[in-house]
């Protein structure tokens, strides 16, 4: 769009994308993926123990929609009827 609205889901995800990518998660590996949005989460606390939980829940649930689209579940059901299913 030529004015991005937040409320639109394209113009969302590709603005979470953006300030993803400059947060490093671009860089090689998960862990770079963990602390982009860690750093997106929780700012200049991202390593505080206390905000750990998050991450990791959201590569979990990365890893299971990774694996849902590799067995072909998301043709079937939705991407969260997939998480579910693959527990």
């Amino acid at each position: 769009n030529a004015i991005p609205d937040p409320w639109d889901e394209e113009d969302s995800m590709t603005g979470g994308a953006i300030i993803l990518a400059d947060l490093g998660a671009t860089n090689k590996g998960k862990w770079s993926e963990h602390d982009a949005l860690m750093k997106y989460f929780a700012g200049r606390r991202w390593k505080q123990r206390r905000f750990q939980w998050y991450g990791h829940q959201i590569m979990q649930d990365a890893q299971k929609i990774q694996v849902a689209q590799v067995l072909g579940l998301t043709q079937f059901m939705s991407i969260n009827e997939a998480i579910k299913l693959l527990g």
